[in-house]
């Protein structure tokens, strides 16, 4: 069972309220993020995933807690997936995050307002990027969705928007029981068998997250895991801000003398602000603006969380794919993939909204990538996989990861592992 824990971000301080009426000030928010980051991490798993949500952002239209997660991403002790939320309306805000370093986006209310921004969101950065949220609440015997930080009813029913957002792509939501948020009282049992009992979750294509009212994440964690097979992952806040933290790890600074370059395409998109971060400990990270500017037996990183048919296509628009492809070849390059960089090195990559389809840098050869029947979201042995598609042999075997000679490439999140 996946752990997340969600920190609301105003005004320099964490909040959080109960039922999403008030919030209480929990404290400065980098304090309090360093905290219960570090007593999750030294008492409950040290592979986690964290949600920073800028509350002000959608409520009253002031990003004040923008400049507070960018703060956090910029300094952040672990290499662990950080999913940005807040004021998200168009792709241009999904860049901006990305760019501040984030690893995943989460939208709610925007997609109430324009639901097309799926669409564009998935053709540029694939599916596995965006994590719709929903607000619910028990009214009139059923299950209703919020927007705007719960304060809008959309008069839209759970079951329905759930299957509205899984007919546009989605693979994983958020569910979030306003009953039962900031209550400490236990997760909403009424909710998830309103959900069990439904069968829009029964083809298994989406991999569902539950936040609310945990007070007991032992026992109640093994309870929805055993219960509601479901549910994938339990984000947990309220709770951990009641514990006695360990105090805040000393964040090494030790500078590594000669580091070796390591070159980035400064026209990709993707988290590739989050990869700088976690490469930039061992390396001096460079953007560049084609693969010429890359010396002999120099160092390239084409990281995830992208559309890797689009990825393609940038490559071939910027006239670097013959040359990434020749020196690939030639072994004048070292190269290391992430996800969609993986995939890239295949023969063929279909466009999963047409019927067209790119050749591939057609490294990895006898091979090709399958859609897989649930998306796969998660830490498995200390590595973080997230994605909806596979690269298989021609044995039928899963290549998670492919080492040779001058290539190293991971269908898993190294910048979101533990080593």
């Amino acid at each position: 069972m996946r752990i997340l824990t969600k920190f609301d971000i105003r005004n320099n301080n964490i909040v959080k309220g109960i039922n999403y009426e008030g919030v209480e000030n929990k404290g400065n928010f980098l304090e309090v993020y360093n905290n219960v980051c570090n007593y999750i991490s030294n008492n409950i798993n040290k592979n986690f995933e964290i949600i920073l949500n800028d509350v002000t952002a959608t409520l009253y239209n002031i990003k004040s807690g923008q400049k507070n997660i960018k703060e956090i991403l910029e300094h952040k002790q672990y290499s662990l997936p950080h999913i940005c939320s807040g004021g998200i309306k168009n792709i241009y805000d999904v860049e901006k995050y990305l760019l501040f370093g984030c690893d995943r986006i989460m939208i709610n209310t925007s997609l109430h307002d324009r639901i097309d921004i799926i669409k564009e969101i998935i053709r540029i950065y694939g599916s596995q990027l965006l994590i719709p949220s929903i607000e619910t609440r028990y009214v009139n015997g059923d299950y209703y969705v919020y927007k705007s930080y719960g304060r809008d009813d959309t008069n839209i029913k759970l079951v329905d928007w759930v299957k509205k957002l899984k007919s546009y792509g989605i693979i994983e939501i958020l569910i979030i029981s306003m009953d039962k948020d900031g209550t400490l009282r236990g997760y909403d049992e009424q909710l998830l068998s309103y959900l069990n009992k439904s069968t829009i979750l029964d083809d298994k294509k989406v991999s569902i997250l539950y936040a609310g009212g945990i007070k007991d994440i032992n026992r109640e964690l093994k309870e929805i895991e055993e219960k509601y097979l479901f549910i994938t992952g339990v984000s947990v806040s309220a709770l951990f801000y009641k514990e006695n933290y360990t105090s805040i790890n000393k964040v090494d600074n030790n500078i590594i003398i000669d580091r070796p370059s390591l070159y980035f395409l400064s026209y990709l998109k993707g988290n590739i602000e989050s990869v700088i971060r976690h490469y930039s400990k061992s390396n001096y990270c460079i953007k560049i603006d084609s693969i010429k500017d890359i010396p002999v037996k120099g160092k390239i990183c084409i990281s995830g969380h992208y559309n890797s048919y689009e990825l393609l296509l940038e490559l071939k628009r910027n006239k670097d794919y013959d040359i990434l492809r020749e020196r690939l070849l030639n072994n004048t390059i070292i190269f290391i993939g992430i996800c969609a960089g993986l995939q890239i090195l295949v023969e063929k990559i279909n466009d999963e909204f047409s019927n067209n389809s790119e050749l591939g840098l057609d490294i990895i050869k006898d091979s090709n990538i399958q859609k897989l029947d649930k998306p796969r979201i998660g830490f498995l042995n200390n590595k973080f996989y997230c994605h909806f598609y596979k690269i298989i042999d021609n044995e039928g075997n899963n290549i998670n990861e492919y080492k040779n000679n001058n290539i190293e490439a991971y269908q898993y999140h190294p910048e979101n592992s533990i080593y």
